[in-house]
């Protein structure tokens, strides 16, 4: 497997749920969490996403709490590998951080890979000194470090599918002006997919409408119908649903409300519908099981960067097609980090006899424990492997989560 742009390398979380002097090492690429109910592994994709995955300076969200916890990011930038470590802390609470309600530390350290230069060393300070608006030699280190993360986009795919979404569960709406301001309405979608979908659009609809036809609502209406279904994000999407789903086609509903003039241009009633069985359908007719695999799928294939974390992906999908699932997120995982979830031994079946280093076994003994098989484990469910069938078999049958 190929090292992405970014990805976790090892975290240490104290007093987070049942997040207690837990530590958990990744590898780049696929990652497996196995486990029982009550081992903790929601809470450490939880604890990942808004903490650890995301600018560090979230830890303010922590601000009152006992939580303390360090992370380790390797990433390659113009060709050069570093490791980056962050470390937020509590701190003695004093009386000037209490009316700042701050009492925590930050300390970051670039270490050099490869005998490249160091960029930054060692930086340490409380964060209740980190004043947003006052530019101060401490704030231009903290740059140097939250650069990094510009380029990364964490997705969490949660085992809930979206409730009420636009373009799916209830129609969209686009604004665009002349200035090219766009507005999508009062709510958007927290969806990245349908999110990119949207920015699609808007630039489509921006770079590509003649003047000549703004004017001729139905002229318009039929030249943004062709824009709308001839997106990069759809097309990239389709090809990837015919191969991996029972979906043949997915399209925006041509039945668009167009209304426009020479201030602003107004798009309505944008919802995607699916060809299945040659029917084109709503969402709403679509099964459990294949509007689980087009969100995962959806949301997994358009984070072009980053790392993606996925919740029990086998929930509501018959074997046949969690086998097609597994293969895509392997494909998937050459170029992304992808941390999943499971209690499902099934999803082992992703990986090869030399890639099961990539499983971690989570237990719960008062508190979380995350652990790599052994080395004599991994042998002997190779040689399993090897001799007899599926390590998803192997696993049901051993003592590996006892």
């Amino acid at each position: 497997m190929s090292i992405s742009n970014l990805y976790i390398k090892e975290i240490f979380v104290d007093n987070f749920k049942s997040l207690k002097n837990s530590k958990i090492q990744f590898k780049d690429g696929l990652n497996i969490i196995i486990g029982k109910n009550g081992a903790g592994k929601s809470n450490m994709l939880n604890f990942i996403y808004k903490y650890a995955a995301n600018n560090p300076l979230r830890s303010y969200r922590l601000r009152g709490s006992n939580t303390n916890f360090s992370v380790v990011l390797l990433y390659n930038q113009n060709g050069k590998k570093y490791e980056l470590s962050i470390t937020i802390e509590r701190t003695k609470r004093t009386e000037q951080a209490a009316i700042r309600d701050s009492n925590f530390s930050f300390e970051a350290t670039i270490s050099k890979k490869n005998n490249n230069k160091i960029e930054l060393d060692n930086v340490r300070f409380d964060l209740s000194e980190l004043q947003p608006r006052r530019r101060t030699s401490t704030n231009e280190e903290i740059l140097k470090i939250f650069n990094i993360y510009r380029d990364i986009e964490t997705r969490y795919i949660s085992y809930n599918l979206p409730e009420s979404e636009n373009w799916l569960t209830k129609p969209a709406r686009i604004t665009i002006d002349t200035e090219g301001i766009v507005s999508i309405g009062e709510e958007y979608s927290d969806y990245g997919f349908l999110l990119n979908l949207e920015i699609d659009i808007e630039l489509d609809y921006l770079e590509n409408i003649p003047k000549k036809i703004m004017n001729n609502e139905t002229l318009l209406k039929n030249h943004i119908v062709e824009l709308l279904n001839n997106t990069n994000k759809l097309s990239e999407l389709n090809e990837v649903l015919r191969k991996y789903t029972i979906i043949q086609d997915s399209r925006i509903n041509p039945n668009i409300n167009v209304y426009s003039n020479d201030q602003i241009t107004i798009i309505e009633n944008l919802t995607l519908e699916f060809l299945i069985e040659d029917d084109w359908m709503p969402w709403s007719y679509l099964s459990d099981g294949t509007k689980r695999l087009f969100y995962v799928i959806s949301e997994t294939l358009t984070s072009h960067t980053g790392i993606i974390l996925m919740e029990e992906p086998e929930l509501g999908i018959h074997p046949h097609q969690l086998y097609s699932l597994i293969d895509f997120l392997k494909e998937q995982s050459l170029n992304k980090q992808i941390i999943i979830s499971t209690h499902s031994p099934l999803l082992l079946d992703a990986l090869s006899p030399l890639d099961l280093d990539r499983v971690i076994i989570a237990k719960n003994n008062k508190r979380s424990i995350f652990n790599p098989l052994t080395k004599i484990q991994i042998k002997k469910a190779q040689k399993y492997m090897a001799e007899v069938g599926d390590l998803s078999y192997y696993w049901l049958h051993s003592d590996l989560e006892s």
